[in-house]
């Protein structure tokens, strides 16, 4: 079961048309006492208008995930800068949808969420990178073991280094292919290369094994 919040008509019958096919979707005004629906019908999907008040601090959407803690909350229609997106990441929401992105991104979004992904904006990717590398190397320094990155960069060619290092400043494929004067498929290929190289499995773990190597903290050795 899929669950929208809003008042906007637009809103709602976008997001109808979009999980159309795949369960049933209910319609909720905001002001619906929310927790004890989602309490009560623990929908897989709930799906918040940011444009409403009731959806515009992570607080709030903590407070609603404390009583369905299973439901995915995906925030549509956001106007939210990097900071403010990775800000309802850390409050329990699955992905934040631009309001400018088209039915065809929207409807993949749905896709990863569902499959218990979680969707990080192109311009949040830098910013994620950066907090979950200081996050590591502060656990790693508090448990006076840290360990660094294995050094197989080297398995790469030039070009896929240079491809992982574009990645590691979290740049997008066309601003890589622009950068390197190659097409789109060029530099999917080149990501695939890599990833089965490293064995990583996606472009974020890709960045953080790239800075981790660029900045690998001392080893401290507690024998």
């Amino acid at each position: 079961m899929f669950i929208i919040v809003s008042q906007r008509q637009e809103f709602t019958q976008t997001w109808k048309s979009l999980l159309a096919g795949r369960g049933e979707v209910a319609w909720y005004d905001p002001l619906s006492d929310l927790k004890k629906i989602v309490n009560d019908s623990r929908p897989e999907l709930l799906v918040a208008d940011f444009h409403h008040p009731a959806f515009r601090a992570p607080e709030k959407i903590a407070a609603l995930r404390q009583g369905g803690a299973k439901t995915r909350i995906l925030l549509g229609s956001t106007q939210c800068d990097a900071q403010k997106e990775l800000a309802f990441l850390a409050a329990g929401v699955v992905g934040c949808c631009d309001e400018h992105l088209r039915q065809e991104d929207l409807a993949k979004i749905i896709g990863v969420v569902l499959h218990d992904g979680i969707w990080v904006s192109q311009a949040a990717i830098p910013l994620l990178i950066n907090r979950l590398h200081s996050s590591a190397v502060k656990l790693a320094a508090e448990s006076h073991a840290v360990t660094p990155a294995a050094n197989n960069l080297a398995l790469l060619s030039p070009r896929e280094r240079e491809v992982a290092h574009m990645v590691g400043k979290g740049a997008s494929n066309r601003d890589i292919a622009g950068a390197m004067n190659i097409t789109d498929r060029t530099v999917k290929a080149h990501l695939s290369a890599i990833f089965t190289k490293l064995g990583v499995t996606d472009r974020l773990q890709l960045a953080l094994h790239v800075r981790g190597e660029q900045k690998a903290p001392t080893t401290v050795s507690t024998a």
